[in-house]
């Protein structure tokens, strides 16, 4: 209460900050007074980039109290660049110092995985790059669905992540044997040494192949080691992202634009801050593949096509297994009519990949509009001039609740901006499950494709197409679209059983 009290102070509905504040943290020509500069900005001099879209207001509004067009606004591309640190030094901010008290040994996680003296061959094992149980994320959701499905065949789900997180791989001269935390059946058991987990592993105990979701913070040659250690010799490696091809699992150069995954040794590669470290990280998951029989999985047709043209990886074989699959399936009996605004949403984090900062500066531009509402649905309400919020939260147990939410909240139109190509998006098949349309533009990857696909949703050409298609009329239109389309129409929605879905067990 007392922080919303205060952002009501500080700030206006359409989320500018008013006038009192400018006068508190700012000198003359937006210069930030000494003491909250810690606040406002990194070490490096960047604005922090919960600030970024707040000083961009700011700034505009000092340009129109000034009647000065003279005011130079930092656009994202300008922010990225001059917060673009040398690789190595963002990957040695990221190390953890204090490491923990208790390790397991192999008695320890023995006693765990076993059943005094009877070997279970119950057990499936999954490699990531963090907790799926208390981190959120589409990635652990899918984990967790996993879980729910292996349990369900009687299967005890074992998870090994970093315990020292990583933007790339683990190096062998840094950690020659990586610490990893241990989850069994969605609780934490301990951490321990990867060559203990690899020493406790015996083939008559693995009832299925080692599932990797993401090998971000991991050394590759012991994950190997954990594969032979199972006496299979393969293992299901799924397509989450673009980390098999280069440490920019976006493949974004600079964090700006996508590459398309150029030869390592091509000039784009060497402007790129990723381009040194991508030589040694192609190199290692090249010897992985070849070592090991490898069957991959994609969420999408789009990730599996760029995958199989940039990576040349070698792989036993190649199976698309969609998150969610969706039907349009006529209604017996149509759904009463809906009037009032438009109503447009924003699904989950509000983070700068997602296209946060283009929603909040929709807000901005639209809030005083009598033709349109703008909802958040998401964990943590943002306070940044959106009409409502609504706190959802998706998970094994809870599965459906964003498309519930959307559904609940009547919402039209669900702007899905991101900055990279997105690989899925489960929340453009969550909005789409809820019966609204989406926004979204052609360099989104499965979201443009989706909305093809599915007819649910318009792709545009860039911000100012997205701010044109608001003021002439054209997002009214898109919701009298839909609005009538879902009177008459329900969509149904399947999920998959992840790595089940290979018939994983033997």
């Amino acid at each position: 209460m007392i922080k919303e009290i205060a952002t009501r102070l500080a700030f206006r509905r359409s989320g500018k900050p008013r006038r009192w504040v400018i006068f508190v943290l700012f000198k003359d020509g937006l210069i930030v007074r000494s003491k909250f500069r810690r606040i406002v900005y990194k070490k490096n001099g960047t604005v922090q980039p919960r600030f970024r879209l707040w000083m961009k207001q700011t700034q505009e509004q000092c340009a129109a109290d000034t009647g000065s067009n003279n005011v130079d606004i930092l656009r994202r591309e300008e922010l990225i660049l001059q917060s673009l640190r040398p690789f190595e030094e963002t990957s040695k901010s990221w190390r953890k110092k204090r490491l923990p008290g208790h390790l397991l040994d192999k008695e320890d996680l023995s006693g765990h995985l076993t059943s005094g003296s009877e070997v279970m061959r119950n057990l499936v094992i999954s490699i990531s790059h963090d907790d799926y149980v208390t981190v959120p994320g589409g990635v652990q959701v899918c984990i967790q669905r996993e879980q729910k499905h292996a349990q369900e065949r009687g299967l005890r789900y074992l998870q090994a992540y970093p315990l020292l997180p990583a933007p790339r791989l683990a190096h062998v001269d840094e950690e020659p044997d990586t610490l990893v935390s241990i989850n069994l059946n969605g609780k934490k058991i301990g951490d321990c040494r990867m060559s203990t987990l690899i020493n406790c592993i015996t083939p008559d105990m693995v009832a299925a192949p080692v599932i990797v979701h993401h090998l971000l913070g991991h050394l590759p040659e012991q994950v190997m080691q954990l594969v032979q250690a199972t006496g299979k010799g393969r293992c299901i490696f799924w397509l989450h992202d673009f980390f098999s091809i280069c440490p920019s699992f976006f493949l974004q150069r600079n964090n700006l634009a996508f590459c398309g995954g150029p030869p390592v040794t091509s000039n784009a590669c060497m402007l790129c801050v990723y381009g040194e470290e991508r030589t040694d990280h192609a190199a290692r998951i090249q010897k992985f593949f070849d070592l090991c029989e490898v069957d991959v999985a994609s969420p999408s047709a789009f990730v599996a096509e760029v995958w199989q043209e940039k990576s040349c990886l070698q792989h036993a074989s190649l199976t698309v297994i969609p998150h969610i699959t969706i039907d349009q399936r006529p209604r017996a009996q149509a759904r009463a009519p809906i009037d009032g605004p438009v109503i447009i949403a924003f699904l989950g984090s509000a983070t700068d990949h997602k296209g946060w900062p283009v929603f909040a500066s929709l807000i901005q531009e639209f809030s005083s509009d009598s033709r349109f509402k703008f909802v958040v649905l998401s964990t943590k309400r943002p306070q940044l001039g959106e009409d409502h919020w609504r706190d959802v939260h998706v998970s094994a147990a809870a599965p459906d609740a964003m498309s519930e939410a959307v559904g609940a909240e009547k919402v039209d139109l669900v702007l899905h901006w991101p900055t990279s190509r997105e690989t899925f998006s489960l929340t453009t098949f969550e909005a789409i499950v809820g019966g609204a349309h989406i926004i979204t533009h052609h360099e989104s990857g499965n979201v443009a494709r989706a909305v093809a696909e599915t007819e649910c949703g318009v792709v545009l050409d860039d911000e100012d197409d997205l701010r044109a298609f608001f003021r002439n009329g054209r997002a009214a239109e898109l919701a009298d679209q839909r609005r009538t389309k879902h009177r008459s129409f329900d969509v149904v929605q399947r999920h998959s059983q992840m790595s089940f879905s290979l018939n994983v067990k033997d």
